[in-house]
């Protein structure tokens, strides 16, 4: 009885990767934040006219807020519908998440085509969300695959581990530094 060839683990891609240019390795490790920084823009694309669309659709607190929140429920949704459909595995990542992202963006761009209010833009916005399922996990994971090893092998898995937490720690300290911005809370439509 023969057995299955195994899958590669991450230190043969790691492996794999050491053979590469080193400039070839760090632009792709660049192209892809970049393709993921773009393709991720659209989540709060409504968030950053919310003054306008309040003026426009006579919006209250609620309707803005939904504006928002229905983009987080359709990444719910649409990251539970891809683990139990298995999608990353299924699809090729590169045409997932080109795919998705040009889907995000289509039903962010018909949003000041054809909404009026409310009624319409929540279920694009539902759909952004929806879409963004196979932009986010799908981009950031060859990122991190790309990242993670050289970082290890510079300061051990540890400190590679510590490193990580890092990020979201910084994003924590600006969150609470521009909060106390006068000009953040302008940005913001008076909000903060």
């Amino acid at each position: 009885m023969s057995r299955a060839p195994a899958l590669p683990l991450a230190p043969d891609i790691a492996a794999a990767e050491a053979s590469l240019n080193p400039a070839y390795k760090w632009r792709t490790l660049l192209l892809l934040a970049l393709a993921e920084l773009l393709g991720m823009a659209v989540w709060f694309s409504a968030s950053a006219v919310v003054p306008a669309l309040t003026a426009a659709w006579n919006l209250g607190d609620s309707g803005q807020a939904w504006l928002t929140m229905s983009v987080h429920i359709g990444f719910v949704v649409g990251a539970f519908g891809s683990a139990v459909l298995n999608l990353a595995d299924r699809i090729p990542a590169r045409r997932l998440f080109t795919l998705s992202a040009w889907l995000a963006a289509l039903a962010t761009a018909l949003i000041p085509l054809l909404a009026n209010g409310l009624e319409l833009a929540l279920p694009l916005r539902f759909l952004t969300g929806l879409f963004l399922a196979g932009v986010y996990p799908v981009g950031l994971t060859p990122i991190t695959i790309r990242l993670i090893p050289p970082l290890e092998a510079w300061v051990g898995w540890r400190w590679a581990f510590a490193f990580l937490a890092i990020g979201p720690a910084l994003g924590m300290w600006a969150m609470f530094t521009l909060r106390r911005s006068p000009a953040a809370s302008r940005l913001a439509g008076g909000r903060g």
